[in-house]
């Protein structure tokens, strides 16, 4: 579990991760946002189109309603008309045919009734059982009262069986009321011509709720018929305008209303609020198709953007490990041109770079082994030399003593003496050549330290070369950042595109009034996808950061390298300076040999000219010997330090070399 966790630590600081993640914000969140805005307008819109579409059936039906109220409202007014100018006591089979020709002559009316003041009346139905009081009636009452025309409720007529309304009118003299019964067939007729959608109810409502006519899935549903009541009026209705109310009945379902003026009715229209979430459906569907057509094809691009730079940057990252670890014939094949492909090139002259320096310093490292070779072998002569010089030395001594015990054996003493200082002053030259021998090979080991030098500084210049690059490869990536700009303005505009796509075919026929709204979000939404391109650009960067660290690495290996090189010329350097200081000593100490062996010369050819002072001259080559065996004895010390730094200069040598075969050339 810990593993896992560490495991998915490490992929989020990732700059792949972080890159799937970019790219998929800019195609999910945009694009959801735009698909959800727009199923949100087009839904608004449909349900504008539906709303205005109800409104103005109802508007029509309000319209058609108060037309067939006139029309009935003409023939009463016809009827009392006629009837006013006859006398209904002398007149009355006159005025019976009459009324039978305008009942047979409309469709529309169903029966005629005069009703007088006395009780009796004209017309149908009959009176024979003495049942049927005109002034008893609804219709009677209401035109007296109304002094106009009086249109009742629904009603159903016991002649015809069906649903009818009674308009009623008093006579001139006020001596009774005629009444006309109209057939709501007409009406009904018109009203079912009329549908509110699929599941849409539309219905007309009398002043007690009853249903006079309507239409729509209720009615055909049979859960409702002509002459229920049906009293869901809000009390909001008017005759100006369309009210709309919102109320909860089986689901959520929007009231529509408007009162007709002449009756007084309310024209009804019902619509379920899921109406207009299933009369979206088809653009939702569209939209989301669109969106996973949109995803699918931005995941491909995603994926080979994503191939295009991590593929360059592994191989590229390997080749820098393989570098680290010394290898310096690596070379990157990217063929590819852009930026990592000129990172690549960069790279691989980086690598030849480094590798001709450290093979010139490989071949400096060698000519120092051979230096420090060289001045061994010469100060193991000098050594050997001032030892053969000490022995000679001791050997003078003693003859000199011999000579002072015995003056008979003083001329081979002396011709000892002669041979011993010609030995010295062959000895002595001898010594002179080695040392300036030395002193070349000095100087010569100081130039190569020089070299050696000079070769570090070019490695340094070429480190630094190549971090230069780097940091041009970090700006060159700023052309990565523009592509992901307009990889965001495609998005865009394919959204764009795609949503008015959308819009145009779910809404045939649609004034463009959505377009507006629609336009608003779309810029909005751009200027979000704009934020979200300017994340991208920072993951990049740190993308750079990191490949900048990568290089740092590399270049801290190679300085430390570099460094302990040269910390090894340096001592090689101070090694050579002791050398020099050594040398200078061994100088000096010939040069007392020198002295003293001239000295002696001259008191051997003294003691040849004067035998007489043979026991003097023979003490003073004692004392001398003596101060030339001292000297000797310096000289050797002298020559071991120079031993010791010769043998510190070659293991400095050998480590310099060690060093340098780490890398393969």
């Amino acid at each position: 579990m810990k593993n896992w966790w560490m495991a998915l630590k490490r992929q989020r600081g990732m700059i792949r991760t972080k890159l799937i993640v970019s790219f998929l914000v800019i195609l999910i969140i945009p694009a959801s946002i735009i698909g959800y805005l727009a199923y949100e307008t087009a839904k608004s819109e449909v349900r504008n189109k539906i709303t205005t579409g109800t409104k103005s059936s109802l508007t029509l039906v309000q319209s058609n309603t108060s037309q067939f109220i006139d029309r009935s409202m003409m023939n009463l007014n016809t009827l009392t008309d006629v009837i006013n100018r006859y006398s209904l006591e002398s007149d009355d089979a006159t005025v019976s045919e009459f009324m039978e020709y305008f009942v047979s002559s409309n469709d529309e009316i169903t029966e005629v009734t005069i009703g007088l003041e006395d009780g009796t009346f004209l017309g149908t139905p009959t009176n024979e059982e003495g049942l049927f009081n005109p002034r008893e009636e609804e219709w009677y009452t209401s035109a007296m009262e109304t002094d106009g025309v009086a249109i009742s409720n629904v009603v159903k007529s016991m002649e015809t069986d069906e649903w009818v309304i009674r308009l009623s009118q008093p006579l001139s003299n006020q001596q009774g009321v005629v009444q006309l019964s109209m057939s709501l067939a007409p009406l009904a007729e018109a009203v079912q011509t009329t549908r509110l959608g699929d599941t849409g109810t539309m219905a007309i409502l009398d002043r007690a709720g009853n249903i006079v006519t309507g239409t729509g899935f209720i009615f055909e549903a049979g859960e409702i018929k002509q002459g229920d009541n049906f009293a869901i009026a809000s009390g909001d209705a008017n005759q100006e305008e369309v009210s709309v109310t919102e109320i909860d009945l089986t689901m959520m379902t929007e009231l529509y209303e408007i009162v007709e003026p002449m009756t007084g009715w309310t024209v009804t229209g019902l619509v379920a609020v899921s109406d207009y979430n299933e009369a979206a459906a088809p653009i939702l569907h569209t939209v989301l198709i669109v969106l996973g057509i949109f995803i699918i094809l931005g995941g491909i691009l995603l994926i080979f953007t994503l191939r295009s730079i991590f593929i360059p940057l592994k191989k590229l990252r390997k080749s820098t490990r393989n570098v680290r670890d010394g290898n310096l014939n690596e070379q990157v094949d990217i063929k590819r041109k852009g930026e990592i492909g000129l990172v690549a090139e960069d790279f691989n002259e980086m690598t030849s770079s480094i590798r001709t320096i450290v093979g010139e310093l490989k071949q400096a490292s060698n000519l120092l082994t051979g230096s420090s070779e060289s001045i061994k072998v010469s100060t193991e002569e000098t050594t050997k030399a001032i030892e053969d010089v000490v022995t000679t030395i001791q050997e003078t001594a003693e003859t000199a003593a011999s000579g002072a015990e015995a003056s008979e054996e003083t001329a081979e003493a002396i011709d000892s003496m002669a041979n011993g200082v010609k030995s010295i002053t062959d000895f002595v030259d001898m010594m002179k050549e080695t040392v300036n021998k030395t002193d070349r090979d000095v100087d010569k080991g100081n130039e190569t330290i020089k070299n050696v030098t000079a070769q570090m500084d070019k490695i340094l210049e070429a480190v630094q070369e190549s971090s230069d690059m780097i940091v041009e490869l970090s700006n060159l990536s700023n052309e990565a950042i523009k592509m992901n700009s307009a990889i965001g303005d495609i998005s865009q505009q394919t959204n764009l595109l795609s949503l008015n796509a959308s819009i145009e075919a779910a809404r045939s026929g649609e004034h463009g009034r959505g377009f507006a709204v629609v336009a608003n979000e779309i810029l909005k939404l751009s200027d979000q996808s704009k934020e979200v391109a300017e994340g991208i650009d920072s993951t990049i960067m740190k993308m750079i950061h990191i490949v900048e660290k990568t290089t740092e690495t590399m270049r801290g290996n190679v300085h430390n390298q570099l460094n302990q090189g040269l910390r090894i010329s340096e001592e090689a350097a101070e090694a050579f300076v002791n050398i020099e200081d050594s040398t200078k000593q061994i100088v000096q100490q010939i040069q007392g040999i020198t002295g003293v062996t001239d000295y002696i010369s001259e008191r051997t050819k003294q003691v040849t000219q004067n035998i007489a002072a043979l026991e003097k001259v023979t003490r003073m080559s004692a004392d001398s010997a003596h101060t030339t065996s001292a000297s000797a004895e310096e000289q050797m010390a002298a020559m071991q330090e120079v031993s010791a730094a010769s043998e510190q200069l070659a293991e400095m040598a050998s480590n310099l070399e060690e060093l340098v075969k780490r890398f393969k050339l």
